[in-house]
């Protein structure tokens, strides 16, 4: 097998990372999380109080709403440097997809979530906020929003709905063995499946999915360039080296 030089840079770097991290190090010992600032919908009840932290709208208000269950996991312990970006889960998502028979479907709320943090500056007490947007599709379309028939699969009881996530506000990092840590969603496992980025759900069930997430140094708040933004920046650089060189002949 060959390696190239960027591969066993990258694989010394990872390396030398592990071996100087403390393994016993207890980082993240719990997670926390409340429901917030929603936005669209009628009837919206918000209960933080219980271990499950419930969002409800629609009509039927007490029974047969549509809604969402988010139940925090125990983490224990994790360290971010062994090995970096290990994933866990963050706790159980559930969308309650009911008919909404009055009324209307939120179109986004935002979950916060605390880590218990031990051993981590400035302050025990790290929380991060994600937005949740949600797409009440028509029940009856064909194809549904997915691209899929109506009938089977997801959409065998009505056009499914879609939950995707993303960052809200600015991160506050922590800080740990001399690096700063972000909180990162990496997406929706369902049924021990792949962590995907949007969650289709079936009409007239309870949908679950556990929510996957890690600890990364990236900043959630600065936007990743476009693949355009990128190749123009690129551009630019080429450009800025021909005019040296051109320069450097003259």
């Amino acid at each position: 097998m060959r390696f190239t030089p960027f591969a066993i840079a990258a694989t010394a770097a990872s390396l030398t990372l592990m071996a100087s991290a403390p393994l016993t190090a207890q980082v993240a010992t719990g997670v926390s999380a409340s429901w917030r600032d929603d936005v669209g919908g009628s009837f919206v009840n918000i209960n933080n109080g219980g271990a499950t932290k419930q969002v409800r709208w629609g009509g039927n208000v007490g029974s047969g709403q549509s809604g969402y269950n988010f139940t925090p996991n125990a983490l224990g312990s994790i360290n971010p440097l062994t090995p970096p970006g290990t994933l866990f889960t963050l706790g159980t998502f559930v969308h309650l997809n009911n008919p909404i028979s009055t009324g209307t479907s939120i179109n986004s709320i935002i979950l916060d979530f605390s880590l218990t943090i031990a051993g981590a500056s400035p302050s025990e007490d790290f929380t991060e906020s994600f937005v949740f947007n949600h797409l009440e599709t028509p029940n009856g379309n064909n194809p549904c929003a997915n691209g899929e028939a109506l009938g089977a699969g997801v959409n065998v009881n009505g056009c499914a709905d879609r939950v995707t996530f993303a960052f809200a506000g600015s991160a506050t990092p922590f800080s740990f063995g001399g690096d700063d840590f972000f909180l990162e969603i990496v997406g929706f496992s369902v049924g021990g499946g792949s962590a995907v980025s949007q969650f289709w759900t079936i009409e007239e069930q309870d949908n679950s999915a556990q929510l996957i997430g890690r600890l990364t140094g990236v900043d959630p708040s600065i936007p990743v360039p476009e693949p355009a933004s990128t190749a123009l920046l690129l551009a630019g650089v080429v450009g800025l080296g021909m005019m040296a060189r051109r320069h450097r002949i003259a």
